[in-house]
């Protein structure tokens, strides 16, 4: 709708998409990574907490850089084995 005594500002964003490749933007323009680390993300398996991982993956390859590992948190509880056992 527009009107025509009042205007807004919009500014589209990707939600939490657009966070993971924030997240991904910033280590990559930090220096202080080593470009062959291996990078583990540790995210909620959650709709928002897949949305942030796929944004990070999705930027850290186009990047050139390797796959991420993902941990993914169930029930909000942190799995160390989950990651660990992968080692």
């Amino acid at each position: 709708m527009i009107s025509e005594t009042d205007w807004y500002t919009l500014y589209p964003s990707k939600g939490y998409y657009q966070e993971g490749e924030a997240a991904a933007r910033y280590l990559q323009s930090d220096g202080s990574l080593p470009r062959s680390a291996p990078v583990v993300q540790i995210v909620r398996d959650s709709p928002q907490g897949r949305a942030l991982a796929a944004g990070f993956r999705q930027t850290w390859l186009d990047s050139g850089q390797g796959e991420p590992a993902t941990v993914l948190l169930k029930g909000g509880r942190p799995s160390a084995g989950s990651f660990c056992a992968r080692r």
